[in-house]
């Protein structure tokens, strides 16, 4: 009889901009740079992602929470991956359904999710909303290989220490502002369901007001042409 067990869901959303494509605002006609303040775009809808483990193959029961705060709301049901209505694919985590969908992972005790981007971008705002309680770990990393090589992003964690090796941090020093920090913001389970995990590459930098005079905060912010990952644990 299949096992109950309570995955990871997650719903991921991505706010990036747009740099060095053909109608790309910030070239003239003749591809020269000009200045310019590209419209932000969700570049996550639609993309495919590759998710390291999802729930039913075999079919699992599945269960999760209807209210946020509600406990008692907890509600199973099966996961079959062979079953259309009854699957949670790693497609279900940009596609138009938004919250009406939901990934969810198998019985794992971490799980990762990679998004190739196909292009330069500057991100604005990575944001994951969960169909679960939210991990007591998750780490955003990026790639400027094609996924060859990746570079820490953003670290969460309320054991910062034993998680990832460093101290918990709540503010941004000049000497660290194109490193990624490790915080215990967001990252208590409740809500039990619709949880936030956000993040923002140039919040609380120390340079940011000067973005464009620093290369290294803007190589900071870039992800080209490479991809990003999530690792949920």
């Amino acid at each position: 009889m299949p096992g109950v067990w309570q995955g990871l869901g997650v719903l991921l959303s991505l706010q990036l901009a747009l740099l060095g494509l053909a109608s790309d605002p910030c070239y003239d006609a003749a591809r020269r740079p000009r200045y310019c303040l590209p419209e932000p775009a969700d570049l996550a809808a639609g993309r495919p992602v590759q998710a390291s483990a999802t729930c039913g193959r075999p079919p699992q029961r599945l269960c999760a929470f209807r209210r946020p705060g509600d406990a008692s709301s907890r509600r199973c049901r099966l996961c079959d991956g062979a079953n259309p209505a009854a699957a949670h694919p790693a497609a279900y985590l940009t596609d138009a359904g938004g919250e009406a969908t939901c990934w969810q992972s198998g019985p794992v005790a971490n799980a990762s999710l990679t998004l190739a981007l196909g292009g330069r971008f500057e991100l604005l705002y990575v944001a994951l909303r969960f169909c679960s309680p939210r991990p007591h770990s998750l780490a955003l990393y990026k790639s400027t290989d094609h996924g060859h090589s990746w570079t820490p992003f953003q670290f969460f964690s309320a054991r910062c220490p034993q998680a990832y090796g460093l101290p918990p941090a709540s503010a941004v020093s000049k000497a660290s502002d194109h490193e990624a920090i490790c915080t215990a913001a967001q990252t208590d389970p409740t809500p039990l369901v619709g949880g936030l995990v956000a993040f923002m590459p140039l919040a609380g930098r120390p340079l940011a007001r000067a973005f464009e005079y620093s290369p290294v905060l803007q190589d900071w912010a870039g992800a080209a042409p490479g991809a990003l990952s999530h690792r949920l644990g």
